[in-house]
């Protein structure tokens, strides 16, 4: 999933970025930019990634979700953090779960509104995004935190914490390669990447999660669907799972 192009191996550096699309974007002036450049990549490339990845998710996504859907009651609230188009929500709905899904990307929640006519969702920054506190069973983010800057994944991490109930639990992947901030093409777009590398991840978890207990934490390669890789000459990729559960302070 990762583009190629590495630009920077240290993450506590904040000079500029230099992104494509002939435009210079600021990582430290401008770092709204970075966003849009997400959010537009991910217009850009909705159907295809619709069709390549999203219908065909990897094992390790597969046996994560249904660990999740497994621990989830019917009635469950369910938050998502970066939806996409909805398929990969599916397996929460069949279980009866409230859905409210978030994403950068508009093109990503028209699909989602035609995958998910009950879902409450929202197209905005979840970075910026208002919920209340203590009101999910559960907080997904799959290849979404790995697109903002180490900062913003702290404050993701705090907020994600706080709006979950007692006893939920959050699921997500981080990138698990070194410590580095990464730009390039992928599926055609330009798209923007950091990576706090796997000590970093769970430093981030300890400091900024109050509350998250880590139930599972594994490095593993994502083998793609063949098919979809041949298609766009992707290779596999290692990320860093996360199954944490909020302590419940009133037990």
């Amino acid at each position: 999933m990762f583009p190629s192009i590495k630009l920077r191996a240290d993450t506590n550096d904040r000079s500029p970025i230099l992104l494509t699309k002939n435009k210079l974007y600021l990582s430290s002036g401008d770092l709204e930019n970075i966003h849009r450049v997400v959010a537009e990549a991910y217009d850009t490339i909705a159907p295809r990634y619709h069709s390549l990845f999203a219908l065909n998710p990897t094992a390790t996504r597969t046996r994560y979700t249904q660990q999740l859907v497994d621990a989830l009651g019917p009635d469950s609230a369910v938050l998502e953090l970066g939806c996409g188009g909805g398929p990969g929500t599916q397996p929460f709905v069949a279980r009866g779960c409230r859905i409210t899904g978030v994403d950068i990307s508009a093109a990503q929640i028209a699909l989602a509104r035609t995958h998910l006519p009950n879902a409450t969702l929202v197209h905005g920054d979840m970075r910026t995004v208002s919920l209340p506190p203590a009101s999910f069973d559960a907080v997904v983010a799959m290849y979404s935190i790995v697109h903002l800057r180490k900062e913003d994944q702290e404050a993701m991490v705090t907020k994600i914490a706080g709006w979950l109930k007692g006893g939920g639990y959050l699921l997500c992947n981080l990138a698990g390669g070194e410590a580095s901030t990464s730009t390039g093409k992928w599926l055609g777009a330009d798209t923007f990447f950091e990576s706090l590398g796997v000590e970093g991840n769970r430093k981030m978890l300890m400091e900024y999660g109050e509350g998250l207990q880590v139930i599972r934490d594994e490095v593993i390669v994502d083998k793609y669907d063949p098919v979809a890789a041949d298609a766009i000459g992707a290779t596999d990729e290692t990320f860093h799972w996360i199954f944490a559960v909020k302590r419940d302070i009133s037990e």
